[in-house]
């Protein structure tokens, strides 16, 4: 399973490309903009 995300950035503006590849399990809980979400990615 390939999915491609785009989660906003906390001034609302910009946006980070989330690559996730892998199963919920794999995934890292990273904060950003002020929520909490889990990403299996290279952030550009």
């Amino acid at each position: 399973h390939v999915a491609t995300k785009f989660i906003p950035t906390l001034d609302g503006e910009s946006w980070v490309k989330v690559d996730t590849i892998a199963s919920d399990e794999s995934f890292s809980q990273v904060k950003l903009g002020g929520r909490v979400i889990k990403i299996n990615s290279e952030i550009s």
